[in-house]
């Protein structure tokens, strides 16, 4: 059996850098980031540079693929899925299909400045300004009750989007006893 940690916040937040992080300090762990698989396919790459969001079938289609070549992790380190209730069907679903239990949902808080201002050093063809405005607006309106249905389960870890990537990590790792 192995668990999952889901980070959840705002484009700009560094929900992949502190997910990368995390799954570099610790043995056994794997990052699994639904928007670098996402990027890497040519249709779906169109549409993110133009603000939209990957279709759900397309997400669950690359994460499954990625959860089958990774079925020996000790820890699945999600980052950027789910994103919506809506996908919470799936998710239950894969957890038992992979036999994984869900240990916390880490959430990033930043403002909107301090994001914009990362997003800006990053150079990233979805970082445009129309996109970055679609995506906050996704996350306030989307993504928000998915994380009040984890907070309800006690399994929301909230943290200070703008400490170091370090200072997260060791919140994380304390919080998490690792």
């Amino acid at each position: 059996m192995s668990e999952l940690i889901i980070i959840v916040g705002p484009t700009g937040s560094g929900k992949s850098t502190q997910a990368e992080y995390i799954a570099n300090q610790h043995e056994g762990w794997y990052h699994l980031s639904s928007g670098d698989l996402l990027r890497r396919d040519p249709v779906v790459a169109k549409a993110l540079t133009s603000g939209q969001l990957a279709s759900n079938e397309d997400v669950d289609r690359v994460v499954n693929e990625a959860l089958e070549a990774h079925r020996d992790a000790k820890m699945i380190v999600f980052d950027g899925f789910p994103r919506t209730v809506e996908q919470l069907p799936w998710l239950e679903a894969a957890m038992k299909r992979f036999d994984l239990t869900l240990k916390a949902v880490i959430k990033l808080d930043i403002s909107r400045e301090e994001a914009a201002r990362r997003l800006a050093l990053r150079h990233r063809a979805d970082d445009n300004a129309p996109s970055i405005a679609a995506k906050w607006d996704w996350y306030e309106h989307k993504t928000m009750p998915l994380i009040d249905h984890f907070a309800k389960q006690g399994l929301v870890i909230s943290c200070d989007g703008a400490e170091s990537v370090e200072e997260i990590g060791r919140t994380i790792d304390k919080v998490l006893h690792v």
